[in-house]
């Protein structure tokens, strides 16, 4: 998870110390935040040594299972809802279930983790484990609290620190680091915590308490990579990669389960799947970079915006294969970030759907609350009486507790909800900030590479119609003299040139069966040219799903 300047100077220092730089690491897991994936890079190029022997699980069949999951493989998905480890419901019900099993395995005294890939996931799941405690007395309402993060901390609370500070010691001397998680044992007058964890006890100071303290109930997927527990526990409310099924699902020995929020027809397996086969994963500039030679004069490459005219391209040679490769790789990244960019998308409408039950909740639990303190205070001026409490003893306690407590759960409820217009608002902007994004995005290089990858196709074709090959006339036709026919076979060979450039086909076919690896430039390629060959059937009037073999006489 280290990122690539960090690396970068890191080996830096070991040059200059002459020292050797061991990377340890597992590059289909989440990389750093920022520009990353130089460790997975090098693991390509240069190779590394690899354990191969799984010792984490107690069930055998999880051992295989998740290096299967690793892969991306989505048949091993079947596996896992197979031993009931996948769960599908509404948003909050599934949330509740996730902090459910979460409660059962702690009170039982195995350890476990709780994780979500998004930060709203994240607070949800913290609040609901927060007022499961309350409600079992575990933590006091009317003792001091304090804002963390999105929350309120309480003694009792269950914390996370958020940034390294070497001024912060621990009694045992320890430092206080990014994501240690504390007990809080003291909220102070000024904002201040006492809190212990495994590397002693620690004053935290109000201002490192509201910048860098947030309820560690639930964390994110991320900041939970490393982490061995008996029980792991996915609340997958938003879209993920391969990484956020994969990590999550193998932090736990006894069990890992995911409890997925189902927003259509699909099932959780289905959505878990889909999650599975998508690759997030960086590539550093190193891995797809592209050193293309200058054209000659008058020669636009596209780039202009100008399509180049079929002699310009005929006359042109196809692009290199190291070349070719390299644009199809960006390509496919473009086209990655244009996904997660959607999916960005689809977390913010979550968000804001959230915000918009969590203020019908917020305004139900208020009325809820004023209702049961005007009853508890009315049981007090009637049972609480000579003559009375001897009969109604536990009414009055419940009254009393109530009384004492619910005003200031009143005031916590309606500073919330005084403070959503806020987060409502930020969210908002937020959206706003990723469509601009987004268009911000389909425009510059990715139209270039998407421009030169188009000439490139057009070349080829031009080049193949003018001297067809015996594979193309066997399966597409000799080229149609009609010009758009014409267009759509020129199109079409041009794609299946590129394809076949790249990838290992047989002499046979035309581009091959449909990619099954995790590798997505093969996509670009295949189901380029696929599109292509369906274009040209369309015109043609051609049905190939029922033909074998296409011959000469589906030409024009």
């Amino acid at each position: 998870m280290v990122p690539t300047p960090r690396l970068a100077e890191l080996i830096d220092l070991a040059d200059r110390r002459d020292w050797r730089l061991a990377l340890v690491g597992d590059p289909m897991q989440f990389s750093a935040v920022g520009r990353s994936g130089m460790f997975g890079h090098l693991v390509d190029t240069i190779g590394a040594v690899e354990l191969d022997r799984v010792h984490r699980f107690d069930a055998s069949w999880e051992r295989d299972a998740s290096l299967r999951l690793r892969r991306g493989d989505t048949d091993v998905v079947a596996l896992y809802d197979h031993h009931d480890r996948l769960h599908g419901g509404t948003g909050r019900r599934m949330a509740k279930a996730t902090v459910a099993a979460w409660r059962r395995a702690t009170e039982s005294g195995e350890t476990a983790a709780m994780m979500a890939p998004t930060r709203a996931g994240v607070d949800v799941l913290n609040e609901l484990a927060q007022h499961e405690r309350i409600t079992a007395g575990e933590i006091d309402l009317r003792s001091r609290s304090v804002r963390v993060g999105t929350s309120r901390a309480f003694a009792g609370d269950l914390v996370a620190t958020r940034r390294n500070d070497r001024t912060l010691l621990t009694d045992r001397a320890r430092m206080v680091r990014n994501r240690d998680h504390w007990t809080v044992e003291t909220v102070h007058d000024d904002g201040g915590l006492t809190v212990a964890g495994r590397t002693g006890r620690v004053a935290l100071p109000a201002d490192y308490v509201a910048a860098h303290v947030e309820l560690a109930y639930a964390e994110t997927s991320h900041a939970t990579q490393g982490r061995t527990v008996d029980r792991s526990f996915l609340f997958l409310d938003g879209p993920t990669g391969t990484s956020g099924i994969y990590v999550p699902l193998t932090r736990g020995r006894a069990s890992n389960e995911a409890f997925v929020v189902l927003n259509d027809e699909r099932s959780a397996a289905e959505v878990v799947a889909e999650a599975v086969a998508r690759t997030w994963i960086d590539q550093p500039a190193t891995a797809i970079r592209l050193d293309r030679p200058a054209r000659p004069a008058g020669d636009s490459g596209g780039a202009s915006g100008h399509r180049p005219t079929p002699a310009v391209l005929a006359a042109r040679a196809p692009l290199h294969e190291r070349e070719l490769r390299a644009l199809v790789a960006r390509a496919a990244a473009h086209r990655a970030a244009a996904t997660r960019l959607s999916w960005r998308l689809r977390d913010h409408d979550q968000v804001l759907a959230d915000l918009a039950e969590r203020r019908k909740e917020l305004h139900y639990q208020i009325r809820h609350a004023r209702a049961r303190l005007a009853e508890a205070t009315r049981t007090l001026a009637e049972r609480d009486r000579p003559l009375h409490r001897r009969h109604h003893r536990a009414e009055i306690t419940t009254a009393k507790r109530e009384v004492g407590s619910l005003p200031r759960w009143i005031d916590d409820l309606e500073r919330e909800l005084d403070e959503l217009p806020g987060d409502i608002e930020a969210a908002r902007r937020a959206r706003e900030q990723t469509v601009r994004l987004g268009r911000a995005m389909r425009r510059g290089e990715p139209e270039r590479v998407e421009q030169v990858l188009d000439d490139d196709a057009r070349a080829r074709g031009i080049a193949a119609a003018d001297q067809p090959t015996p594979l193309l006339v066997a399966h597409l036709g000799p080229a149609p003299e009609e010009p758009t026919a014409r267009e759509r076979w020129v199109t079409a060979a041009g794609r299946i040139s590129q394809h076949r450039t790249l990838w290992p086909v047989a002499d046979d076919a035309l581009v091959g069966p449909p990619p099954i690896d995790d590798r997505p430039e093969r996509s670009v390629t295949y189901y380029a040219a696929t599109k292509a060959i369906a274009d040209l059937d369309r015109t043609m009037g051609v049905d190939r799903r029922s033909i074998d073999r296409p011959g000469p006489g589906l030409s024009l």
